[in-house]
């Protein structure tokens, strides 16, 4: 078959034409909505010994799982470990006994508000569970997520936890978290 002038006349453009259209069928990448991340962080906290108070850090961890609502929103449940025993001071007893706490664990349901892609403000209600004494909890916080490779990020993050009727504590974690 030959190759008439009017078919490469009409070839051609029709090439060019369709070529923008093969870019655009790139395939685009799923948004990834849930985490999971785990930290290792020192949770600050006022230990009474001897009936003198001062401030120490114990080891502790965190497991947290996050699901994105918006670009903006989140919702999820971060979880605290102590893996420590300790005695704090009691916010509502007014005598100095100290408050025995024995490996507590912490689940909080959070909702994060995003104002940047990888910061995030955190405030949630749950509560602190040991063999001693349960509280309720208040938590507030703070947390920055820095891309280290496809679905992975460093962690970084800073709460405050208010114990109702018990005591305060702050946690400083880094981890990691996997995005899926």
């Amino acid at each position: 078959m030959k190759l008439s002038k009017y078919n490469v006349l009409v070839f051609i453009p029709l090439f060019f034409l369709g070529l923008p259209l093969t870019f655009g069928q790139e395939e685009e990448e799923e948004e990834k909505k849930h985490a999971i991340s785990v930290l290792i962080s020192h949770t600050l906290l006022k230990e009474v010994a001897d009936g003198e108070s001062k401030w120490i850090a114990l080891p502790s961890y965190e497991l947290n799982y996050t699901y994105e609502l918006t670009k903006k929103w989140g919702v999820g449940l971060h979880t605290d470990f102590i893996f420590e025993e300790f005695n704090v001071e009691h916010i509502s007893d007014g005598d100095g006994n100290p408050l025995e706490r024995t490996t507590p664990i912490a689940p909080v349901v959070v909702g994060i508000y995003k104002p940047w892609k990888y910061l995030g403000f955190i405030a949630g209600l749950g509560g602190e569970f040991a063999k001693q004494e349960n509280f309720f909890i208040l938590r507030l916080g703070i947390e920055y997520g820095y891309p280290i490779h496809q679905d992975w990020l460093l962690v970084g993050g800073l709460t405050n936890d208010i114990k109702i009727n018990g005591y305060n504590s702050f946690s400083l974690g880094i981890g990691v978290a996997r995005m899926f």
